[in-house]
């Protein structure tokens, strides 16, 4: 049986994502590491570590920058994580008591969304179309 439940093209609902004061500084240092991300991306010509995964296009990383700077205005924490995945796209990662949430910049105009509840095996999965 697939734990994974389908809906596509719903919007990201960063309501689910507990919404706190943040300091300004705290998604300063997430978009600071998105950048740092971009550079590498683009200093090693498509190649992103030792291990040959390939680099995120500078394209998505702004797209990965201008959903920080989304999140951050509406006041959503900053994830625990910002990196780079080995299939040349960005994540974000939230862990909390409440459970487990990802959300990918898969490209410059497409992202997906993954929760998982504390104590579900259940994998809710929206994708939101930037463009």
């Amino acid at each position: 049986m697939d734990p994974q439940t389908f809906s596509s093209n719903r919007e990201i609902d960063s309501q689910s994502i507990e919404h706190v004061d943040t300091p300004d500084h705290a998604w300063g240092q997430q978009i600071d590491e998105l950048l740092r991300i971009r550079k590498r991306s683009h200093d090693l010509n498509g190649e992103f570590d030792e291990d040959g995964s390939f680099a995120p296009a500078p394209e998505l990383v702004d797209q990965a920058i201008r959903l920080a700077q989304k999140f951050q205005k509406q006041g959503t924490p900053p994830p625990d994580f910002v990196i780079a995945g080995v299939n040349a796209t960005v994540l974000f990662e939230w862990r909390s008591a409440e459970g487990y949430r990802e959300i990918e910049v898969l490209s410059p105009v497409e992202v997906e969304s993954r929760l998982i509840a504390a104590g579900s095996t259940v994998v809710e999965v929206s994708r939101l179309d930037c463009a």
